[in-house]
């Protein structure tokens, strides 16, 4: 029995094995008859194989345009409407505005498509150009006839593949063959791209990465200031246009700099071990005057200018730029008409009092775009392809913000030509009272209200009579976050506001221009008295501040000139008065008054102020000389009985 058994296991071995090698013959014999290929997994029929090979070959053509537009738009193979007509909200690349590259980040909110998004747009795209490309078919010589409307689906992963179900009748001579369904690949590693920038992107909505690297840069340079305190009698001045030409300067220098760790870049001039001994380095060691020895040229590019998004490693390059033509909005505060200034004061103690202190702390408003790419050399048969998107850089008074801000109100704006042209939905009522003598308070005309948007302004008109009122109406310009009207008329003072509502009122005080006179009280060191008033000499000159308290109201005046004047604010007011007198750069006296008040009494029929200073004689050099101005300067003794007269 044992023996049959084994026999019948062998027949029936043999038996599934001729079954088998039958069923392979059969399937051989049968696509031998058939004619057919494989393409992309999809069994075609030889005679169908040109018609296939046609239609992959657009597939293929339109994604990878297709694809090519994604990546130099930020994943959007079309720009969205409300990303379209924002012109802040992208970076133009090209003089045509053909190509935008959207802000992932822009007005609080997140506008980063999802690979979901991605793969629907591209299958939208793909179809819509597809069939203009097979174009009926028209190549062959055999009718192709195409049954339905083409369906396409699209897969964002190693490679992008295309799937079109299209169901295709290829008519021949002997016999009518179908294909319903093609499928295209094209070598582009677009989700790897697209997975980069989304890491880069979420490290800068969570660490403000670029944000503080800007701080640092602009704490470092010596043209940008901050914040410092200096024993100087000479006013120190800056202009805001010079602060942002410089930060641009430096920002399209440095921001290329910028390494991504795990990427393919720019290798470092030493070995990693180098820069690290170098890190080891404390700020005591400095104090200690321990230095490091042979320090690498690029340590800071290796300290500073590496960014960790925490992507694996890759075969991708990626890099980010900055160029001055896509804009930097800047604001500085204080600042009078675009200029910043350093103030004067004095010691604080009666042991110090004799010094000039040279004392200032900005703090600015920034907001630049980045762009960000991400290159696939390999990609499209060794073509290339790029992916790219932008964000912006948003400072906030010197602290990194990413959220929306409103502007502090500084002058010195760009006028722009078409930015008014873009206007949006929002109406606007703006009115303006002030001070007319023998009137009393009413409503202005003919005053300017002007719009300004950061660094953009322009002119929305004046204020005339209007159905019983003296106003202006209009539409005001879009795309702007936090926009601000400021209202100005020749002698009132400007005022401004952001705007808040579809009414915007605005108070302006009366302006009282006054001639300027300057006098000198000579103080003698030697007798320790004062010579009567006389005029200056030739080759002394005056610079003068003036502050009026509880504004944002700076006056700063070099004399004598031509037709000085000097406007102060009609009615009661408190005034810093700041007065240096110098003669070939050096400074012989001047004139301090923390709280120089008038009243309206005081202002009334006058129209000329005389300025008294005190110069200090003989006049020698040396710093025995320096602490004898200062101490005369900073008597507040002599605040007083040398005060401004008005006549």
């Amino acid at each position: 029995m044992k023996g049959k058994k084994m026999v019948r296991g062998q027949i029936t071995v043999f038996i599934i094995l001729g079954i088998v090698l039958l069923l392979g013959v059969s399937t051989v014999v049968y696509f031998t008859s058939q004619q057919v290929s494989f393409r992309e997994g999809i069994v075609v029929d030889k005679e169908a194989q040109p018609v296939y090979d046609y239609v992959a070959s657009c597939i293929s053509t339109i994604t990878e345009e297709g694809v090519t537009r994604q990546g130099l738009q930020g994943g959007y193979v079309n720009i969205p409407q409300d990303i379209e007509r924002t012109p802040p909200s992208y970076l133009p690349m090209d003089s045509r505005n053909t190509i935008k590259v959207p802000l992932w980040y822009f007005e609080n909110e997140a506008r980063v498509p999802t690979l979901a998004q991605m793969e629907s747009d591209l299958s939208g795209f793909v179809q819509e150009n597809l069939l203009g490309c097979l174009d009926n078919f028209k190549a062959f010589q055999y009718p192709v006839v195409a049954n339905a409307t083409p369906i396409v689906s699209t897969a964002i992963g190693d490679k992008v593949t295309v799937k079109v179900d299209y169901p295709v009748d290829i008519q021949r001579p002997e016999r009518t063959v179908s294909v319903t369904q093609f499928v295209s690949s094209v070598d582009v590693r677009l989700k790897e791209a697209y997975d980069l920038a989304v890491r880069t992107m979420q490290k800068e909505d969570d660490n403000a990465w670029f944000e503080n690297l800007t701080i640092d840069l602009m704490a470092g340079d010596s043209d940008i200031p901050m914040d410092s305190l200096e024993f100087d009698c000479s006013p120190k001045k800056w202009r805001l246009t010079d602060i942002r030409d410089t930060l641009q300067n430096t920002l399209r220098a440095v921001i290329p700099l910028v390494r991504v760790q795990n990427t393919v870049s720019a290798p470092f001039d030493e070995k990693a071990s180098e820069y690290e001994r170098v890190k080891k380095y404390t700020l005591n060691d400095f104090f200690q005057n321990r230095y490091p020895k042979n320090v690498p040229a690029d340590q800071y590019e290796y300290a500073r200018l590496q960014l960790d998004v925490g992507a694996p490693k890759s075969k991708l390059s990626a890099g980010f730029s900055y160029q001055p033509e896509w804009g930097l909005d800047i604001n500085a505060q204080p600042n009078d008409n675009g200029v910043l200034s350093s103030r004067l004061g004095k010691g604080a103690s009666k042991y110090l009092s004799f010094l000039c202190i040279n004392q200032y702390h900005f703090t600015y408003d920034v907001i630049y775009p980045v762009l960000f790419s991400v290159r696939d050399p390999l990609a499209f048969k060794n073509k290339g392809f790029t992916f790219q998107m932008g964000f912006p850089v948003i400072i906030n008074d010197n602290q990194e913000a990413r959220q929306t801000f409103g502007y502090r109100e500084f002058t010195g704006f760009e006028q722009s030509t078409g930015f008014c042209d873009q206007v949006g939905d929002q109406v606007v009522e703006v009115r303006a009272s002030g001070y007319e003598p023998e009137i009393g308070v009413v409503e202005l005309s003919g005053v300017q209200v002007d719009y300004q948007c950061v660094s953009q302004a322009c002119t929305l008109g004046s204020t005339h009579a209007d159905n019983g009122y003296y106003r202006l109406t209009s539409r005001l310009p879009q795309g702007c976050i936090s926009p601000r009207l400021t209202v100005s008329k020749p002698g009132y003072l400007p005022a401004s506001k952001v705007v808040t509502g579809n009414l915007m009122q605005f108070t302006m005080p009366r302006l009282h221009e006054f001639k300027i006179q300057v006098v000198k009280d000579e103080y003698s060191t030697d007798t320790k008295k004062f010579s009567p008033s006389r005029p200056l000499s030739k080759d002394e000159q005056v610079t003068l501040h003036v502050h009026a308290q509880n504004t944002t109201y700076d006056q700063y005046i070099a004399l004598p000139g031509t037709n000085a004047t000097v406007n102060l604010i009609d009615g009661a007011g408190t005034y810093q008065i700041d007065a240096l007198l110098s003669v070939y750069d050096q400074v012989i006296g001047g004139y301090q008054n923390e709280a120089w008040t008038l009243t309206a009494r005081q202002l009334a029929g006058t129209d000329t102020l005389t300025l008294h200073v005190i110069a200090v004689t003989p006049v020698k050099d040396g710093r025995e000389y320096t602490l004898a101005v200062g101490e005369v300067m900073n008597n507040e003794d002599n605040a007083e009985p040398f005060a401004p007269v008005l006549s």
